[in-house]
């Protein structure tokens, strides 16, 4: 390590210069959120192995595994990462609270389109605005490949079907 004077009330950092410096390998761990959908696609039976994903995380995006678990989905932690252990034919319906994990909704939303019976996701009225946006999207999107999404009184619900049809040009509207 260099030594590091921190100024300003915390704003500006001065590295005095002469000073050794030594390099160290550091690994960023994977991001959650952007490799959930690939997590989900391993889940789903396309043998994707999603490289640096750990329980272990600060990252809120890790509570997309509690949904997807109650669903039938089965992970194991590995040194590498996380690894599923099924296929489609597990993944069941379940009831869910918009606000346990918000920001990974269009993953559940995903699994559940293709989960046996009718999943109920409730309180979205309770998302922030943005959140909102990106599940109405989602919604759009998912309609177009064939899934069943009713949206009212406070919920979305999901009939799950065993495939949706492929082929449709969807969007990823910016995100």
């Amino acid at each position: 390590g260099v030594l590091v004077q921190v100024t300003n009330g915390g704003t500006d950092y001065v590295i005095p210069g002469g000073q050794p410096l030594q390099s160290e390998l550091f690994v960023n761990e994977s991001d959650w959120k952007q490799a959930a959908f690939y997590l989900l696609a391993d889940v789903l039976g396309a043998d994707i192995k999603v490289n640096g994903l750990h329980e272990k995380t600060i990252q809120s995006g890790v509570l997309v595994l509690n949904p997807l678990r109650r669903m039938g989905a089965k992970f194991i932690d590995v040194p590498e990462g996380m690894i599923t252990e099924m296929d489609i034919d597990r993944l069941y319906a379940i009831n869910f609270d918009a606000l346990e994990c918000p920001e990974m909704l269009p993953v559940i939303m995903a699994a559940a389109s293709l989960a046996d019976g009718t999943t109920v996701i409730n309180n979205y009225n309770a998302l922030d605005s943005k959140a909102y946006e990106i599940v109405m999207n989602m919604r759009g999107e998912l309609a177009k490949l064939g899934a069943e999404i009713a949206v009212g009184d406070n919920k979305i619900v999901i009939a799950g079907k065993r495939r949706i049809r492929g082929g449709a040009r969807v969007s990823g509207h910016g995100d």
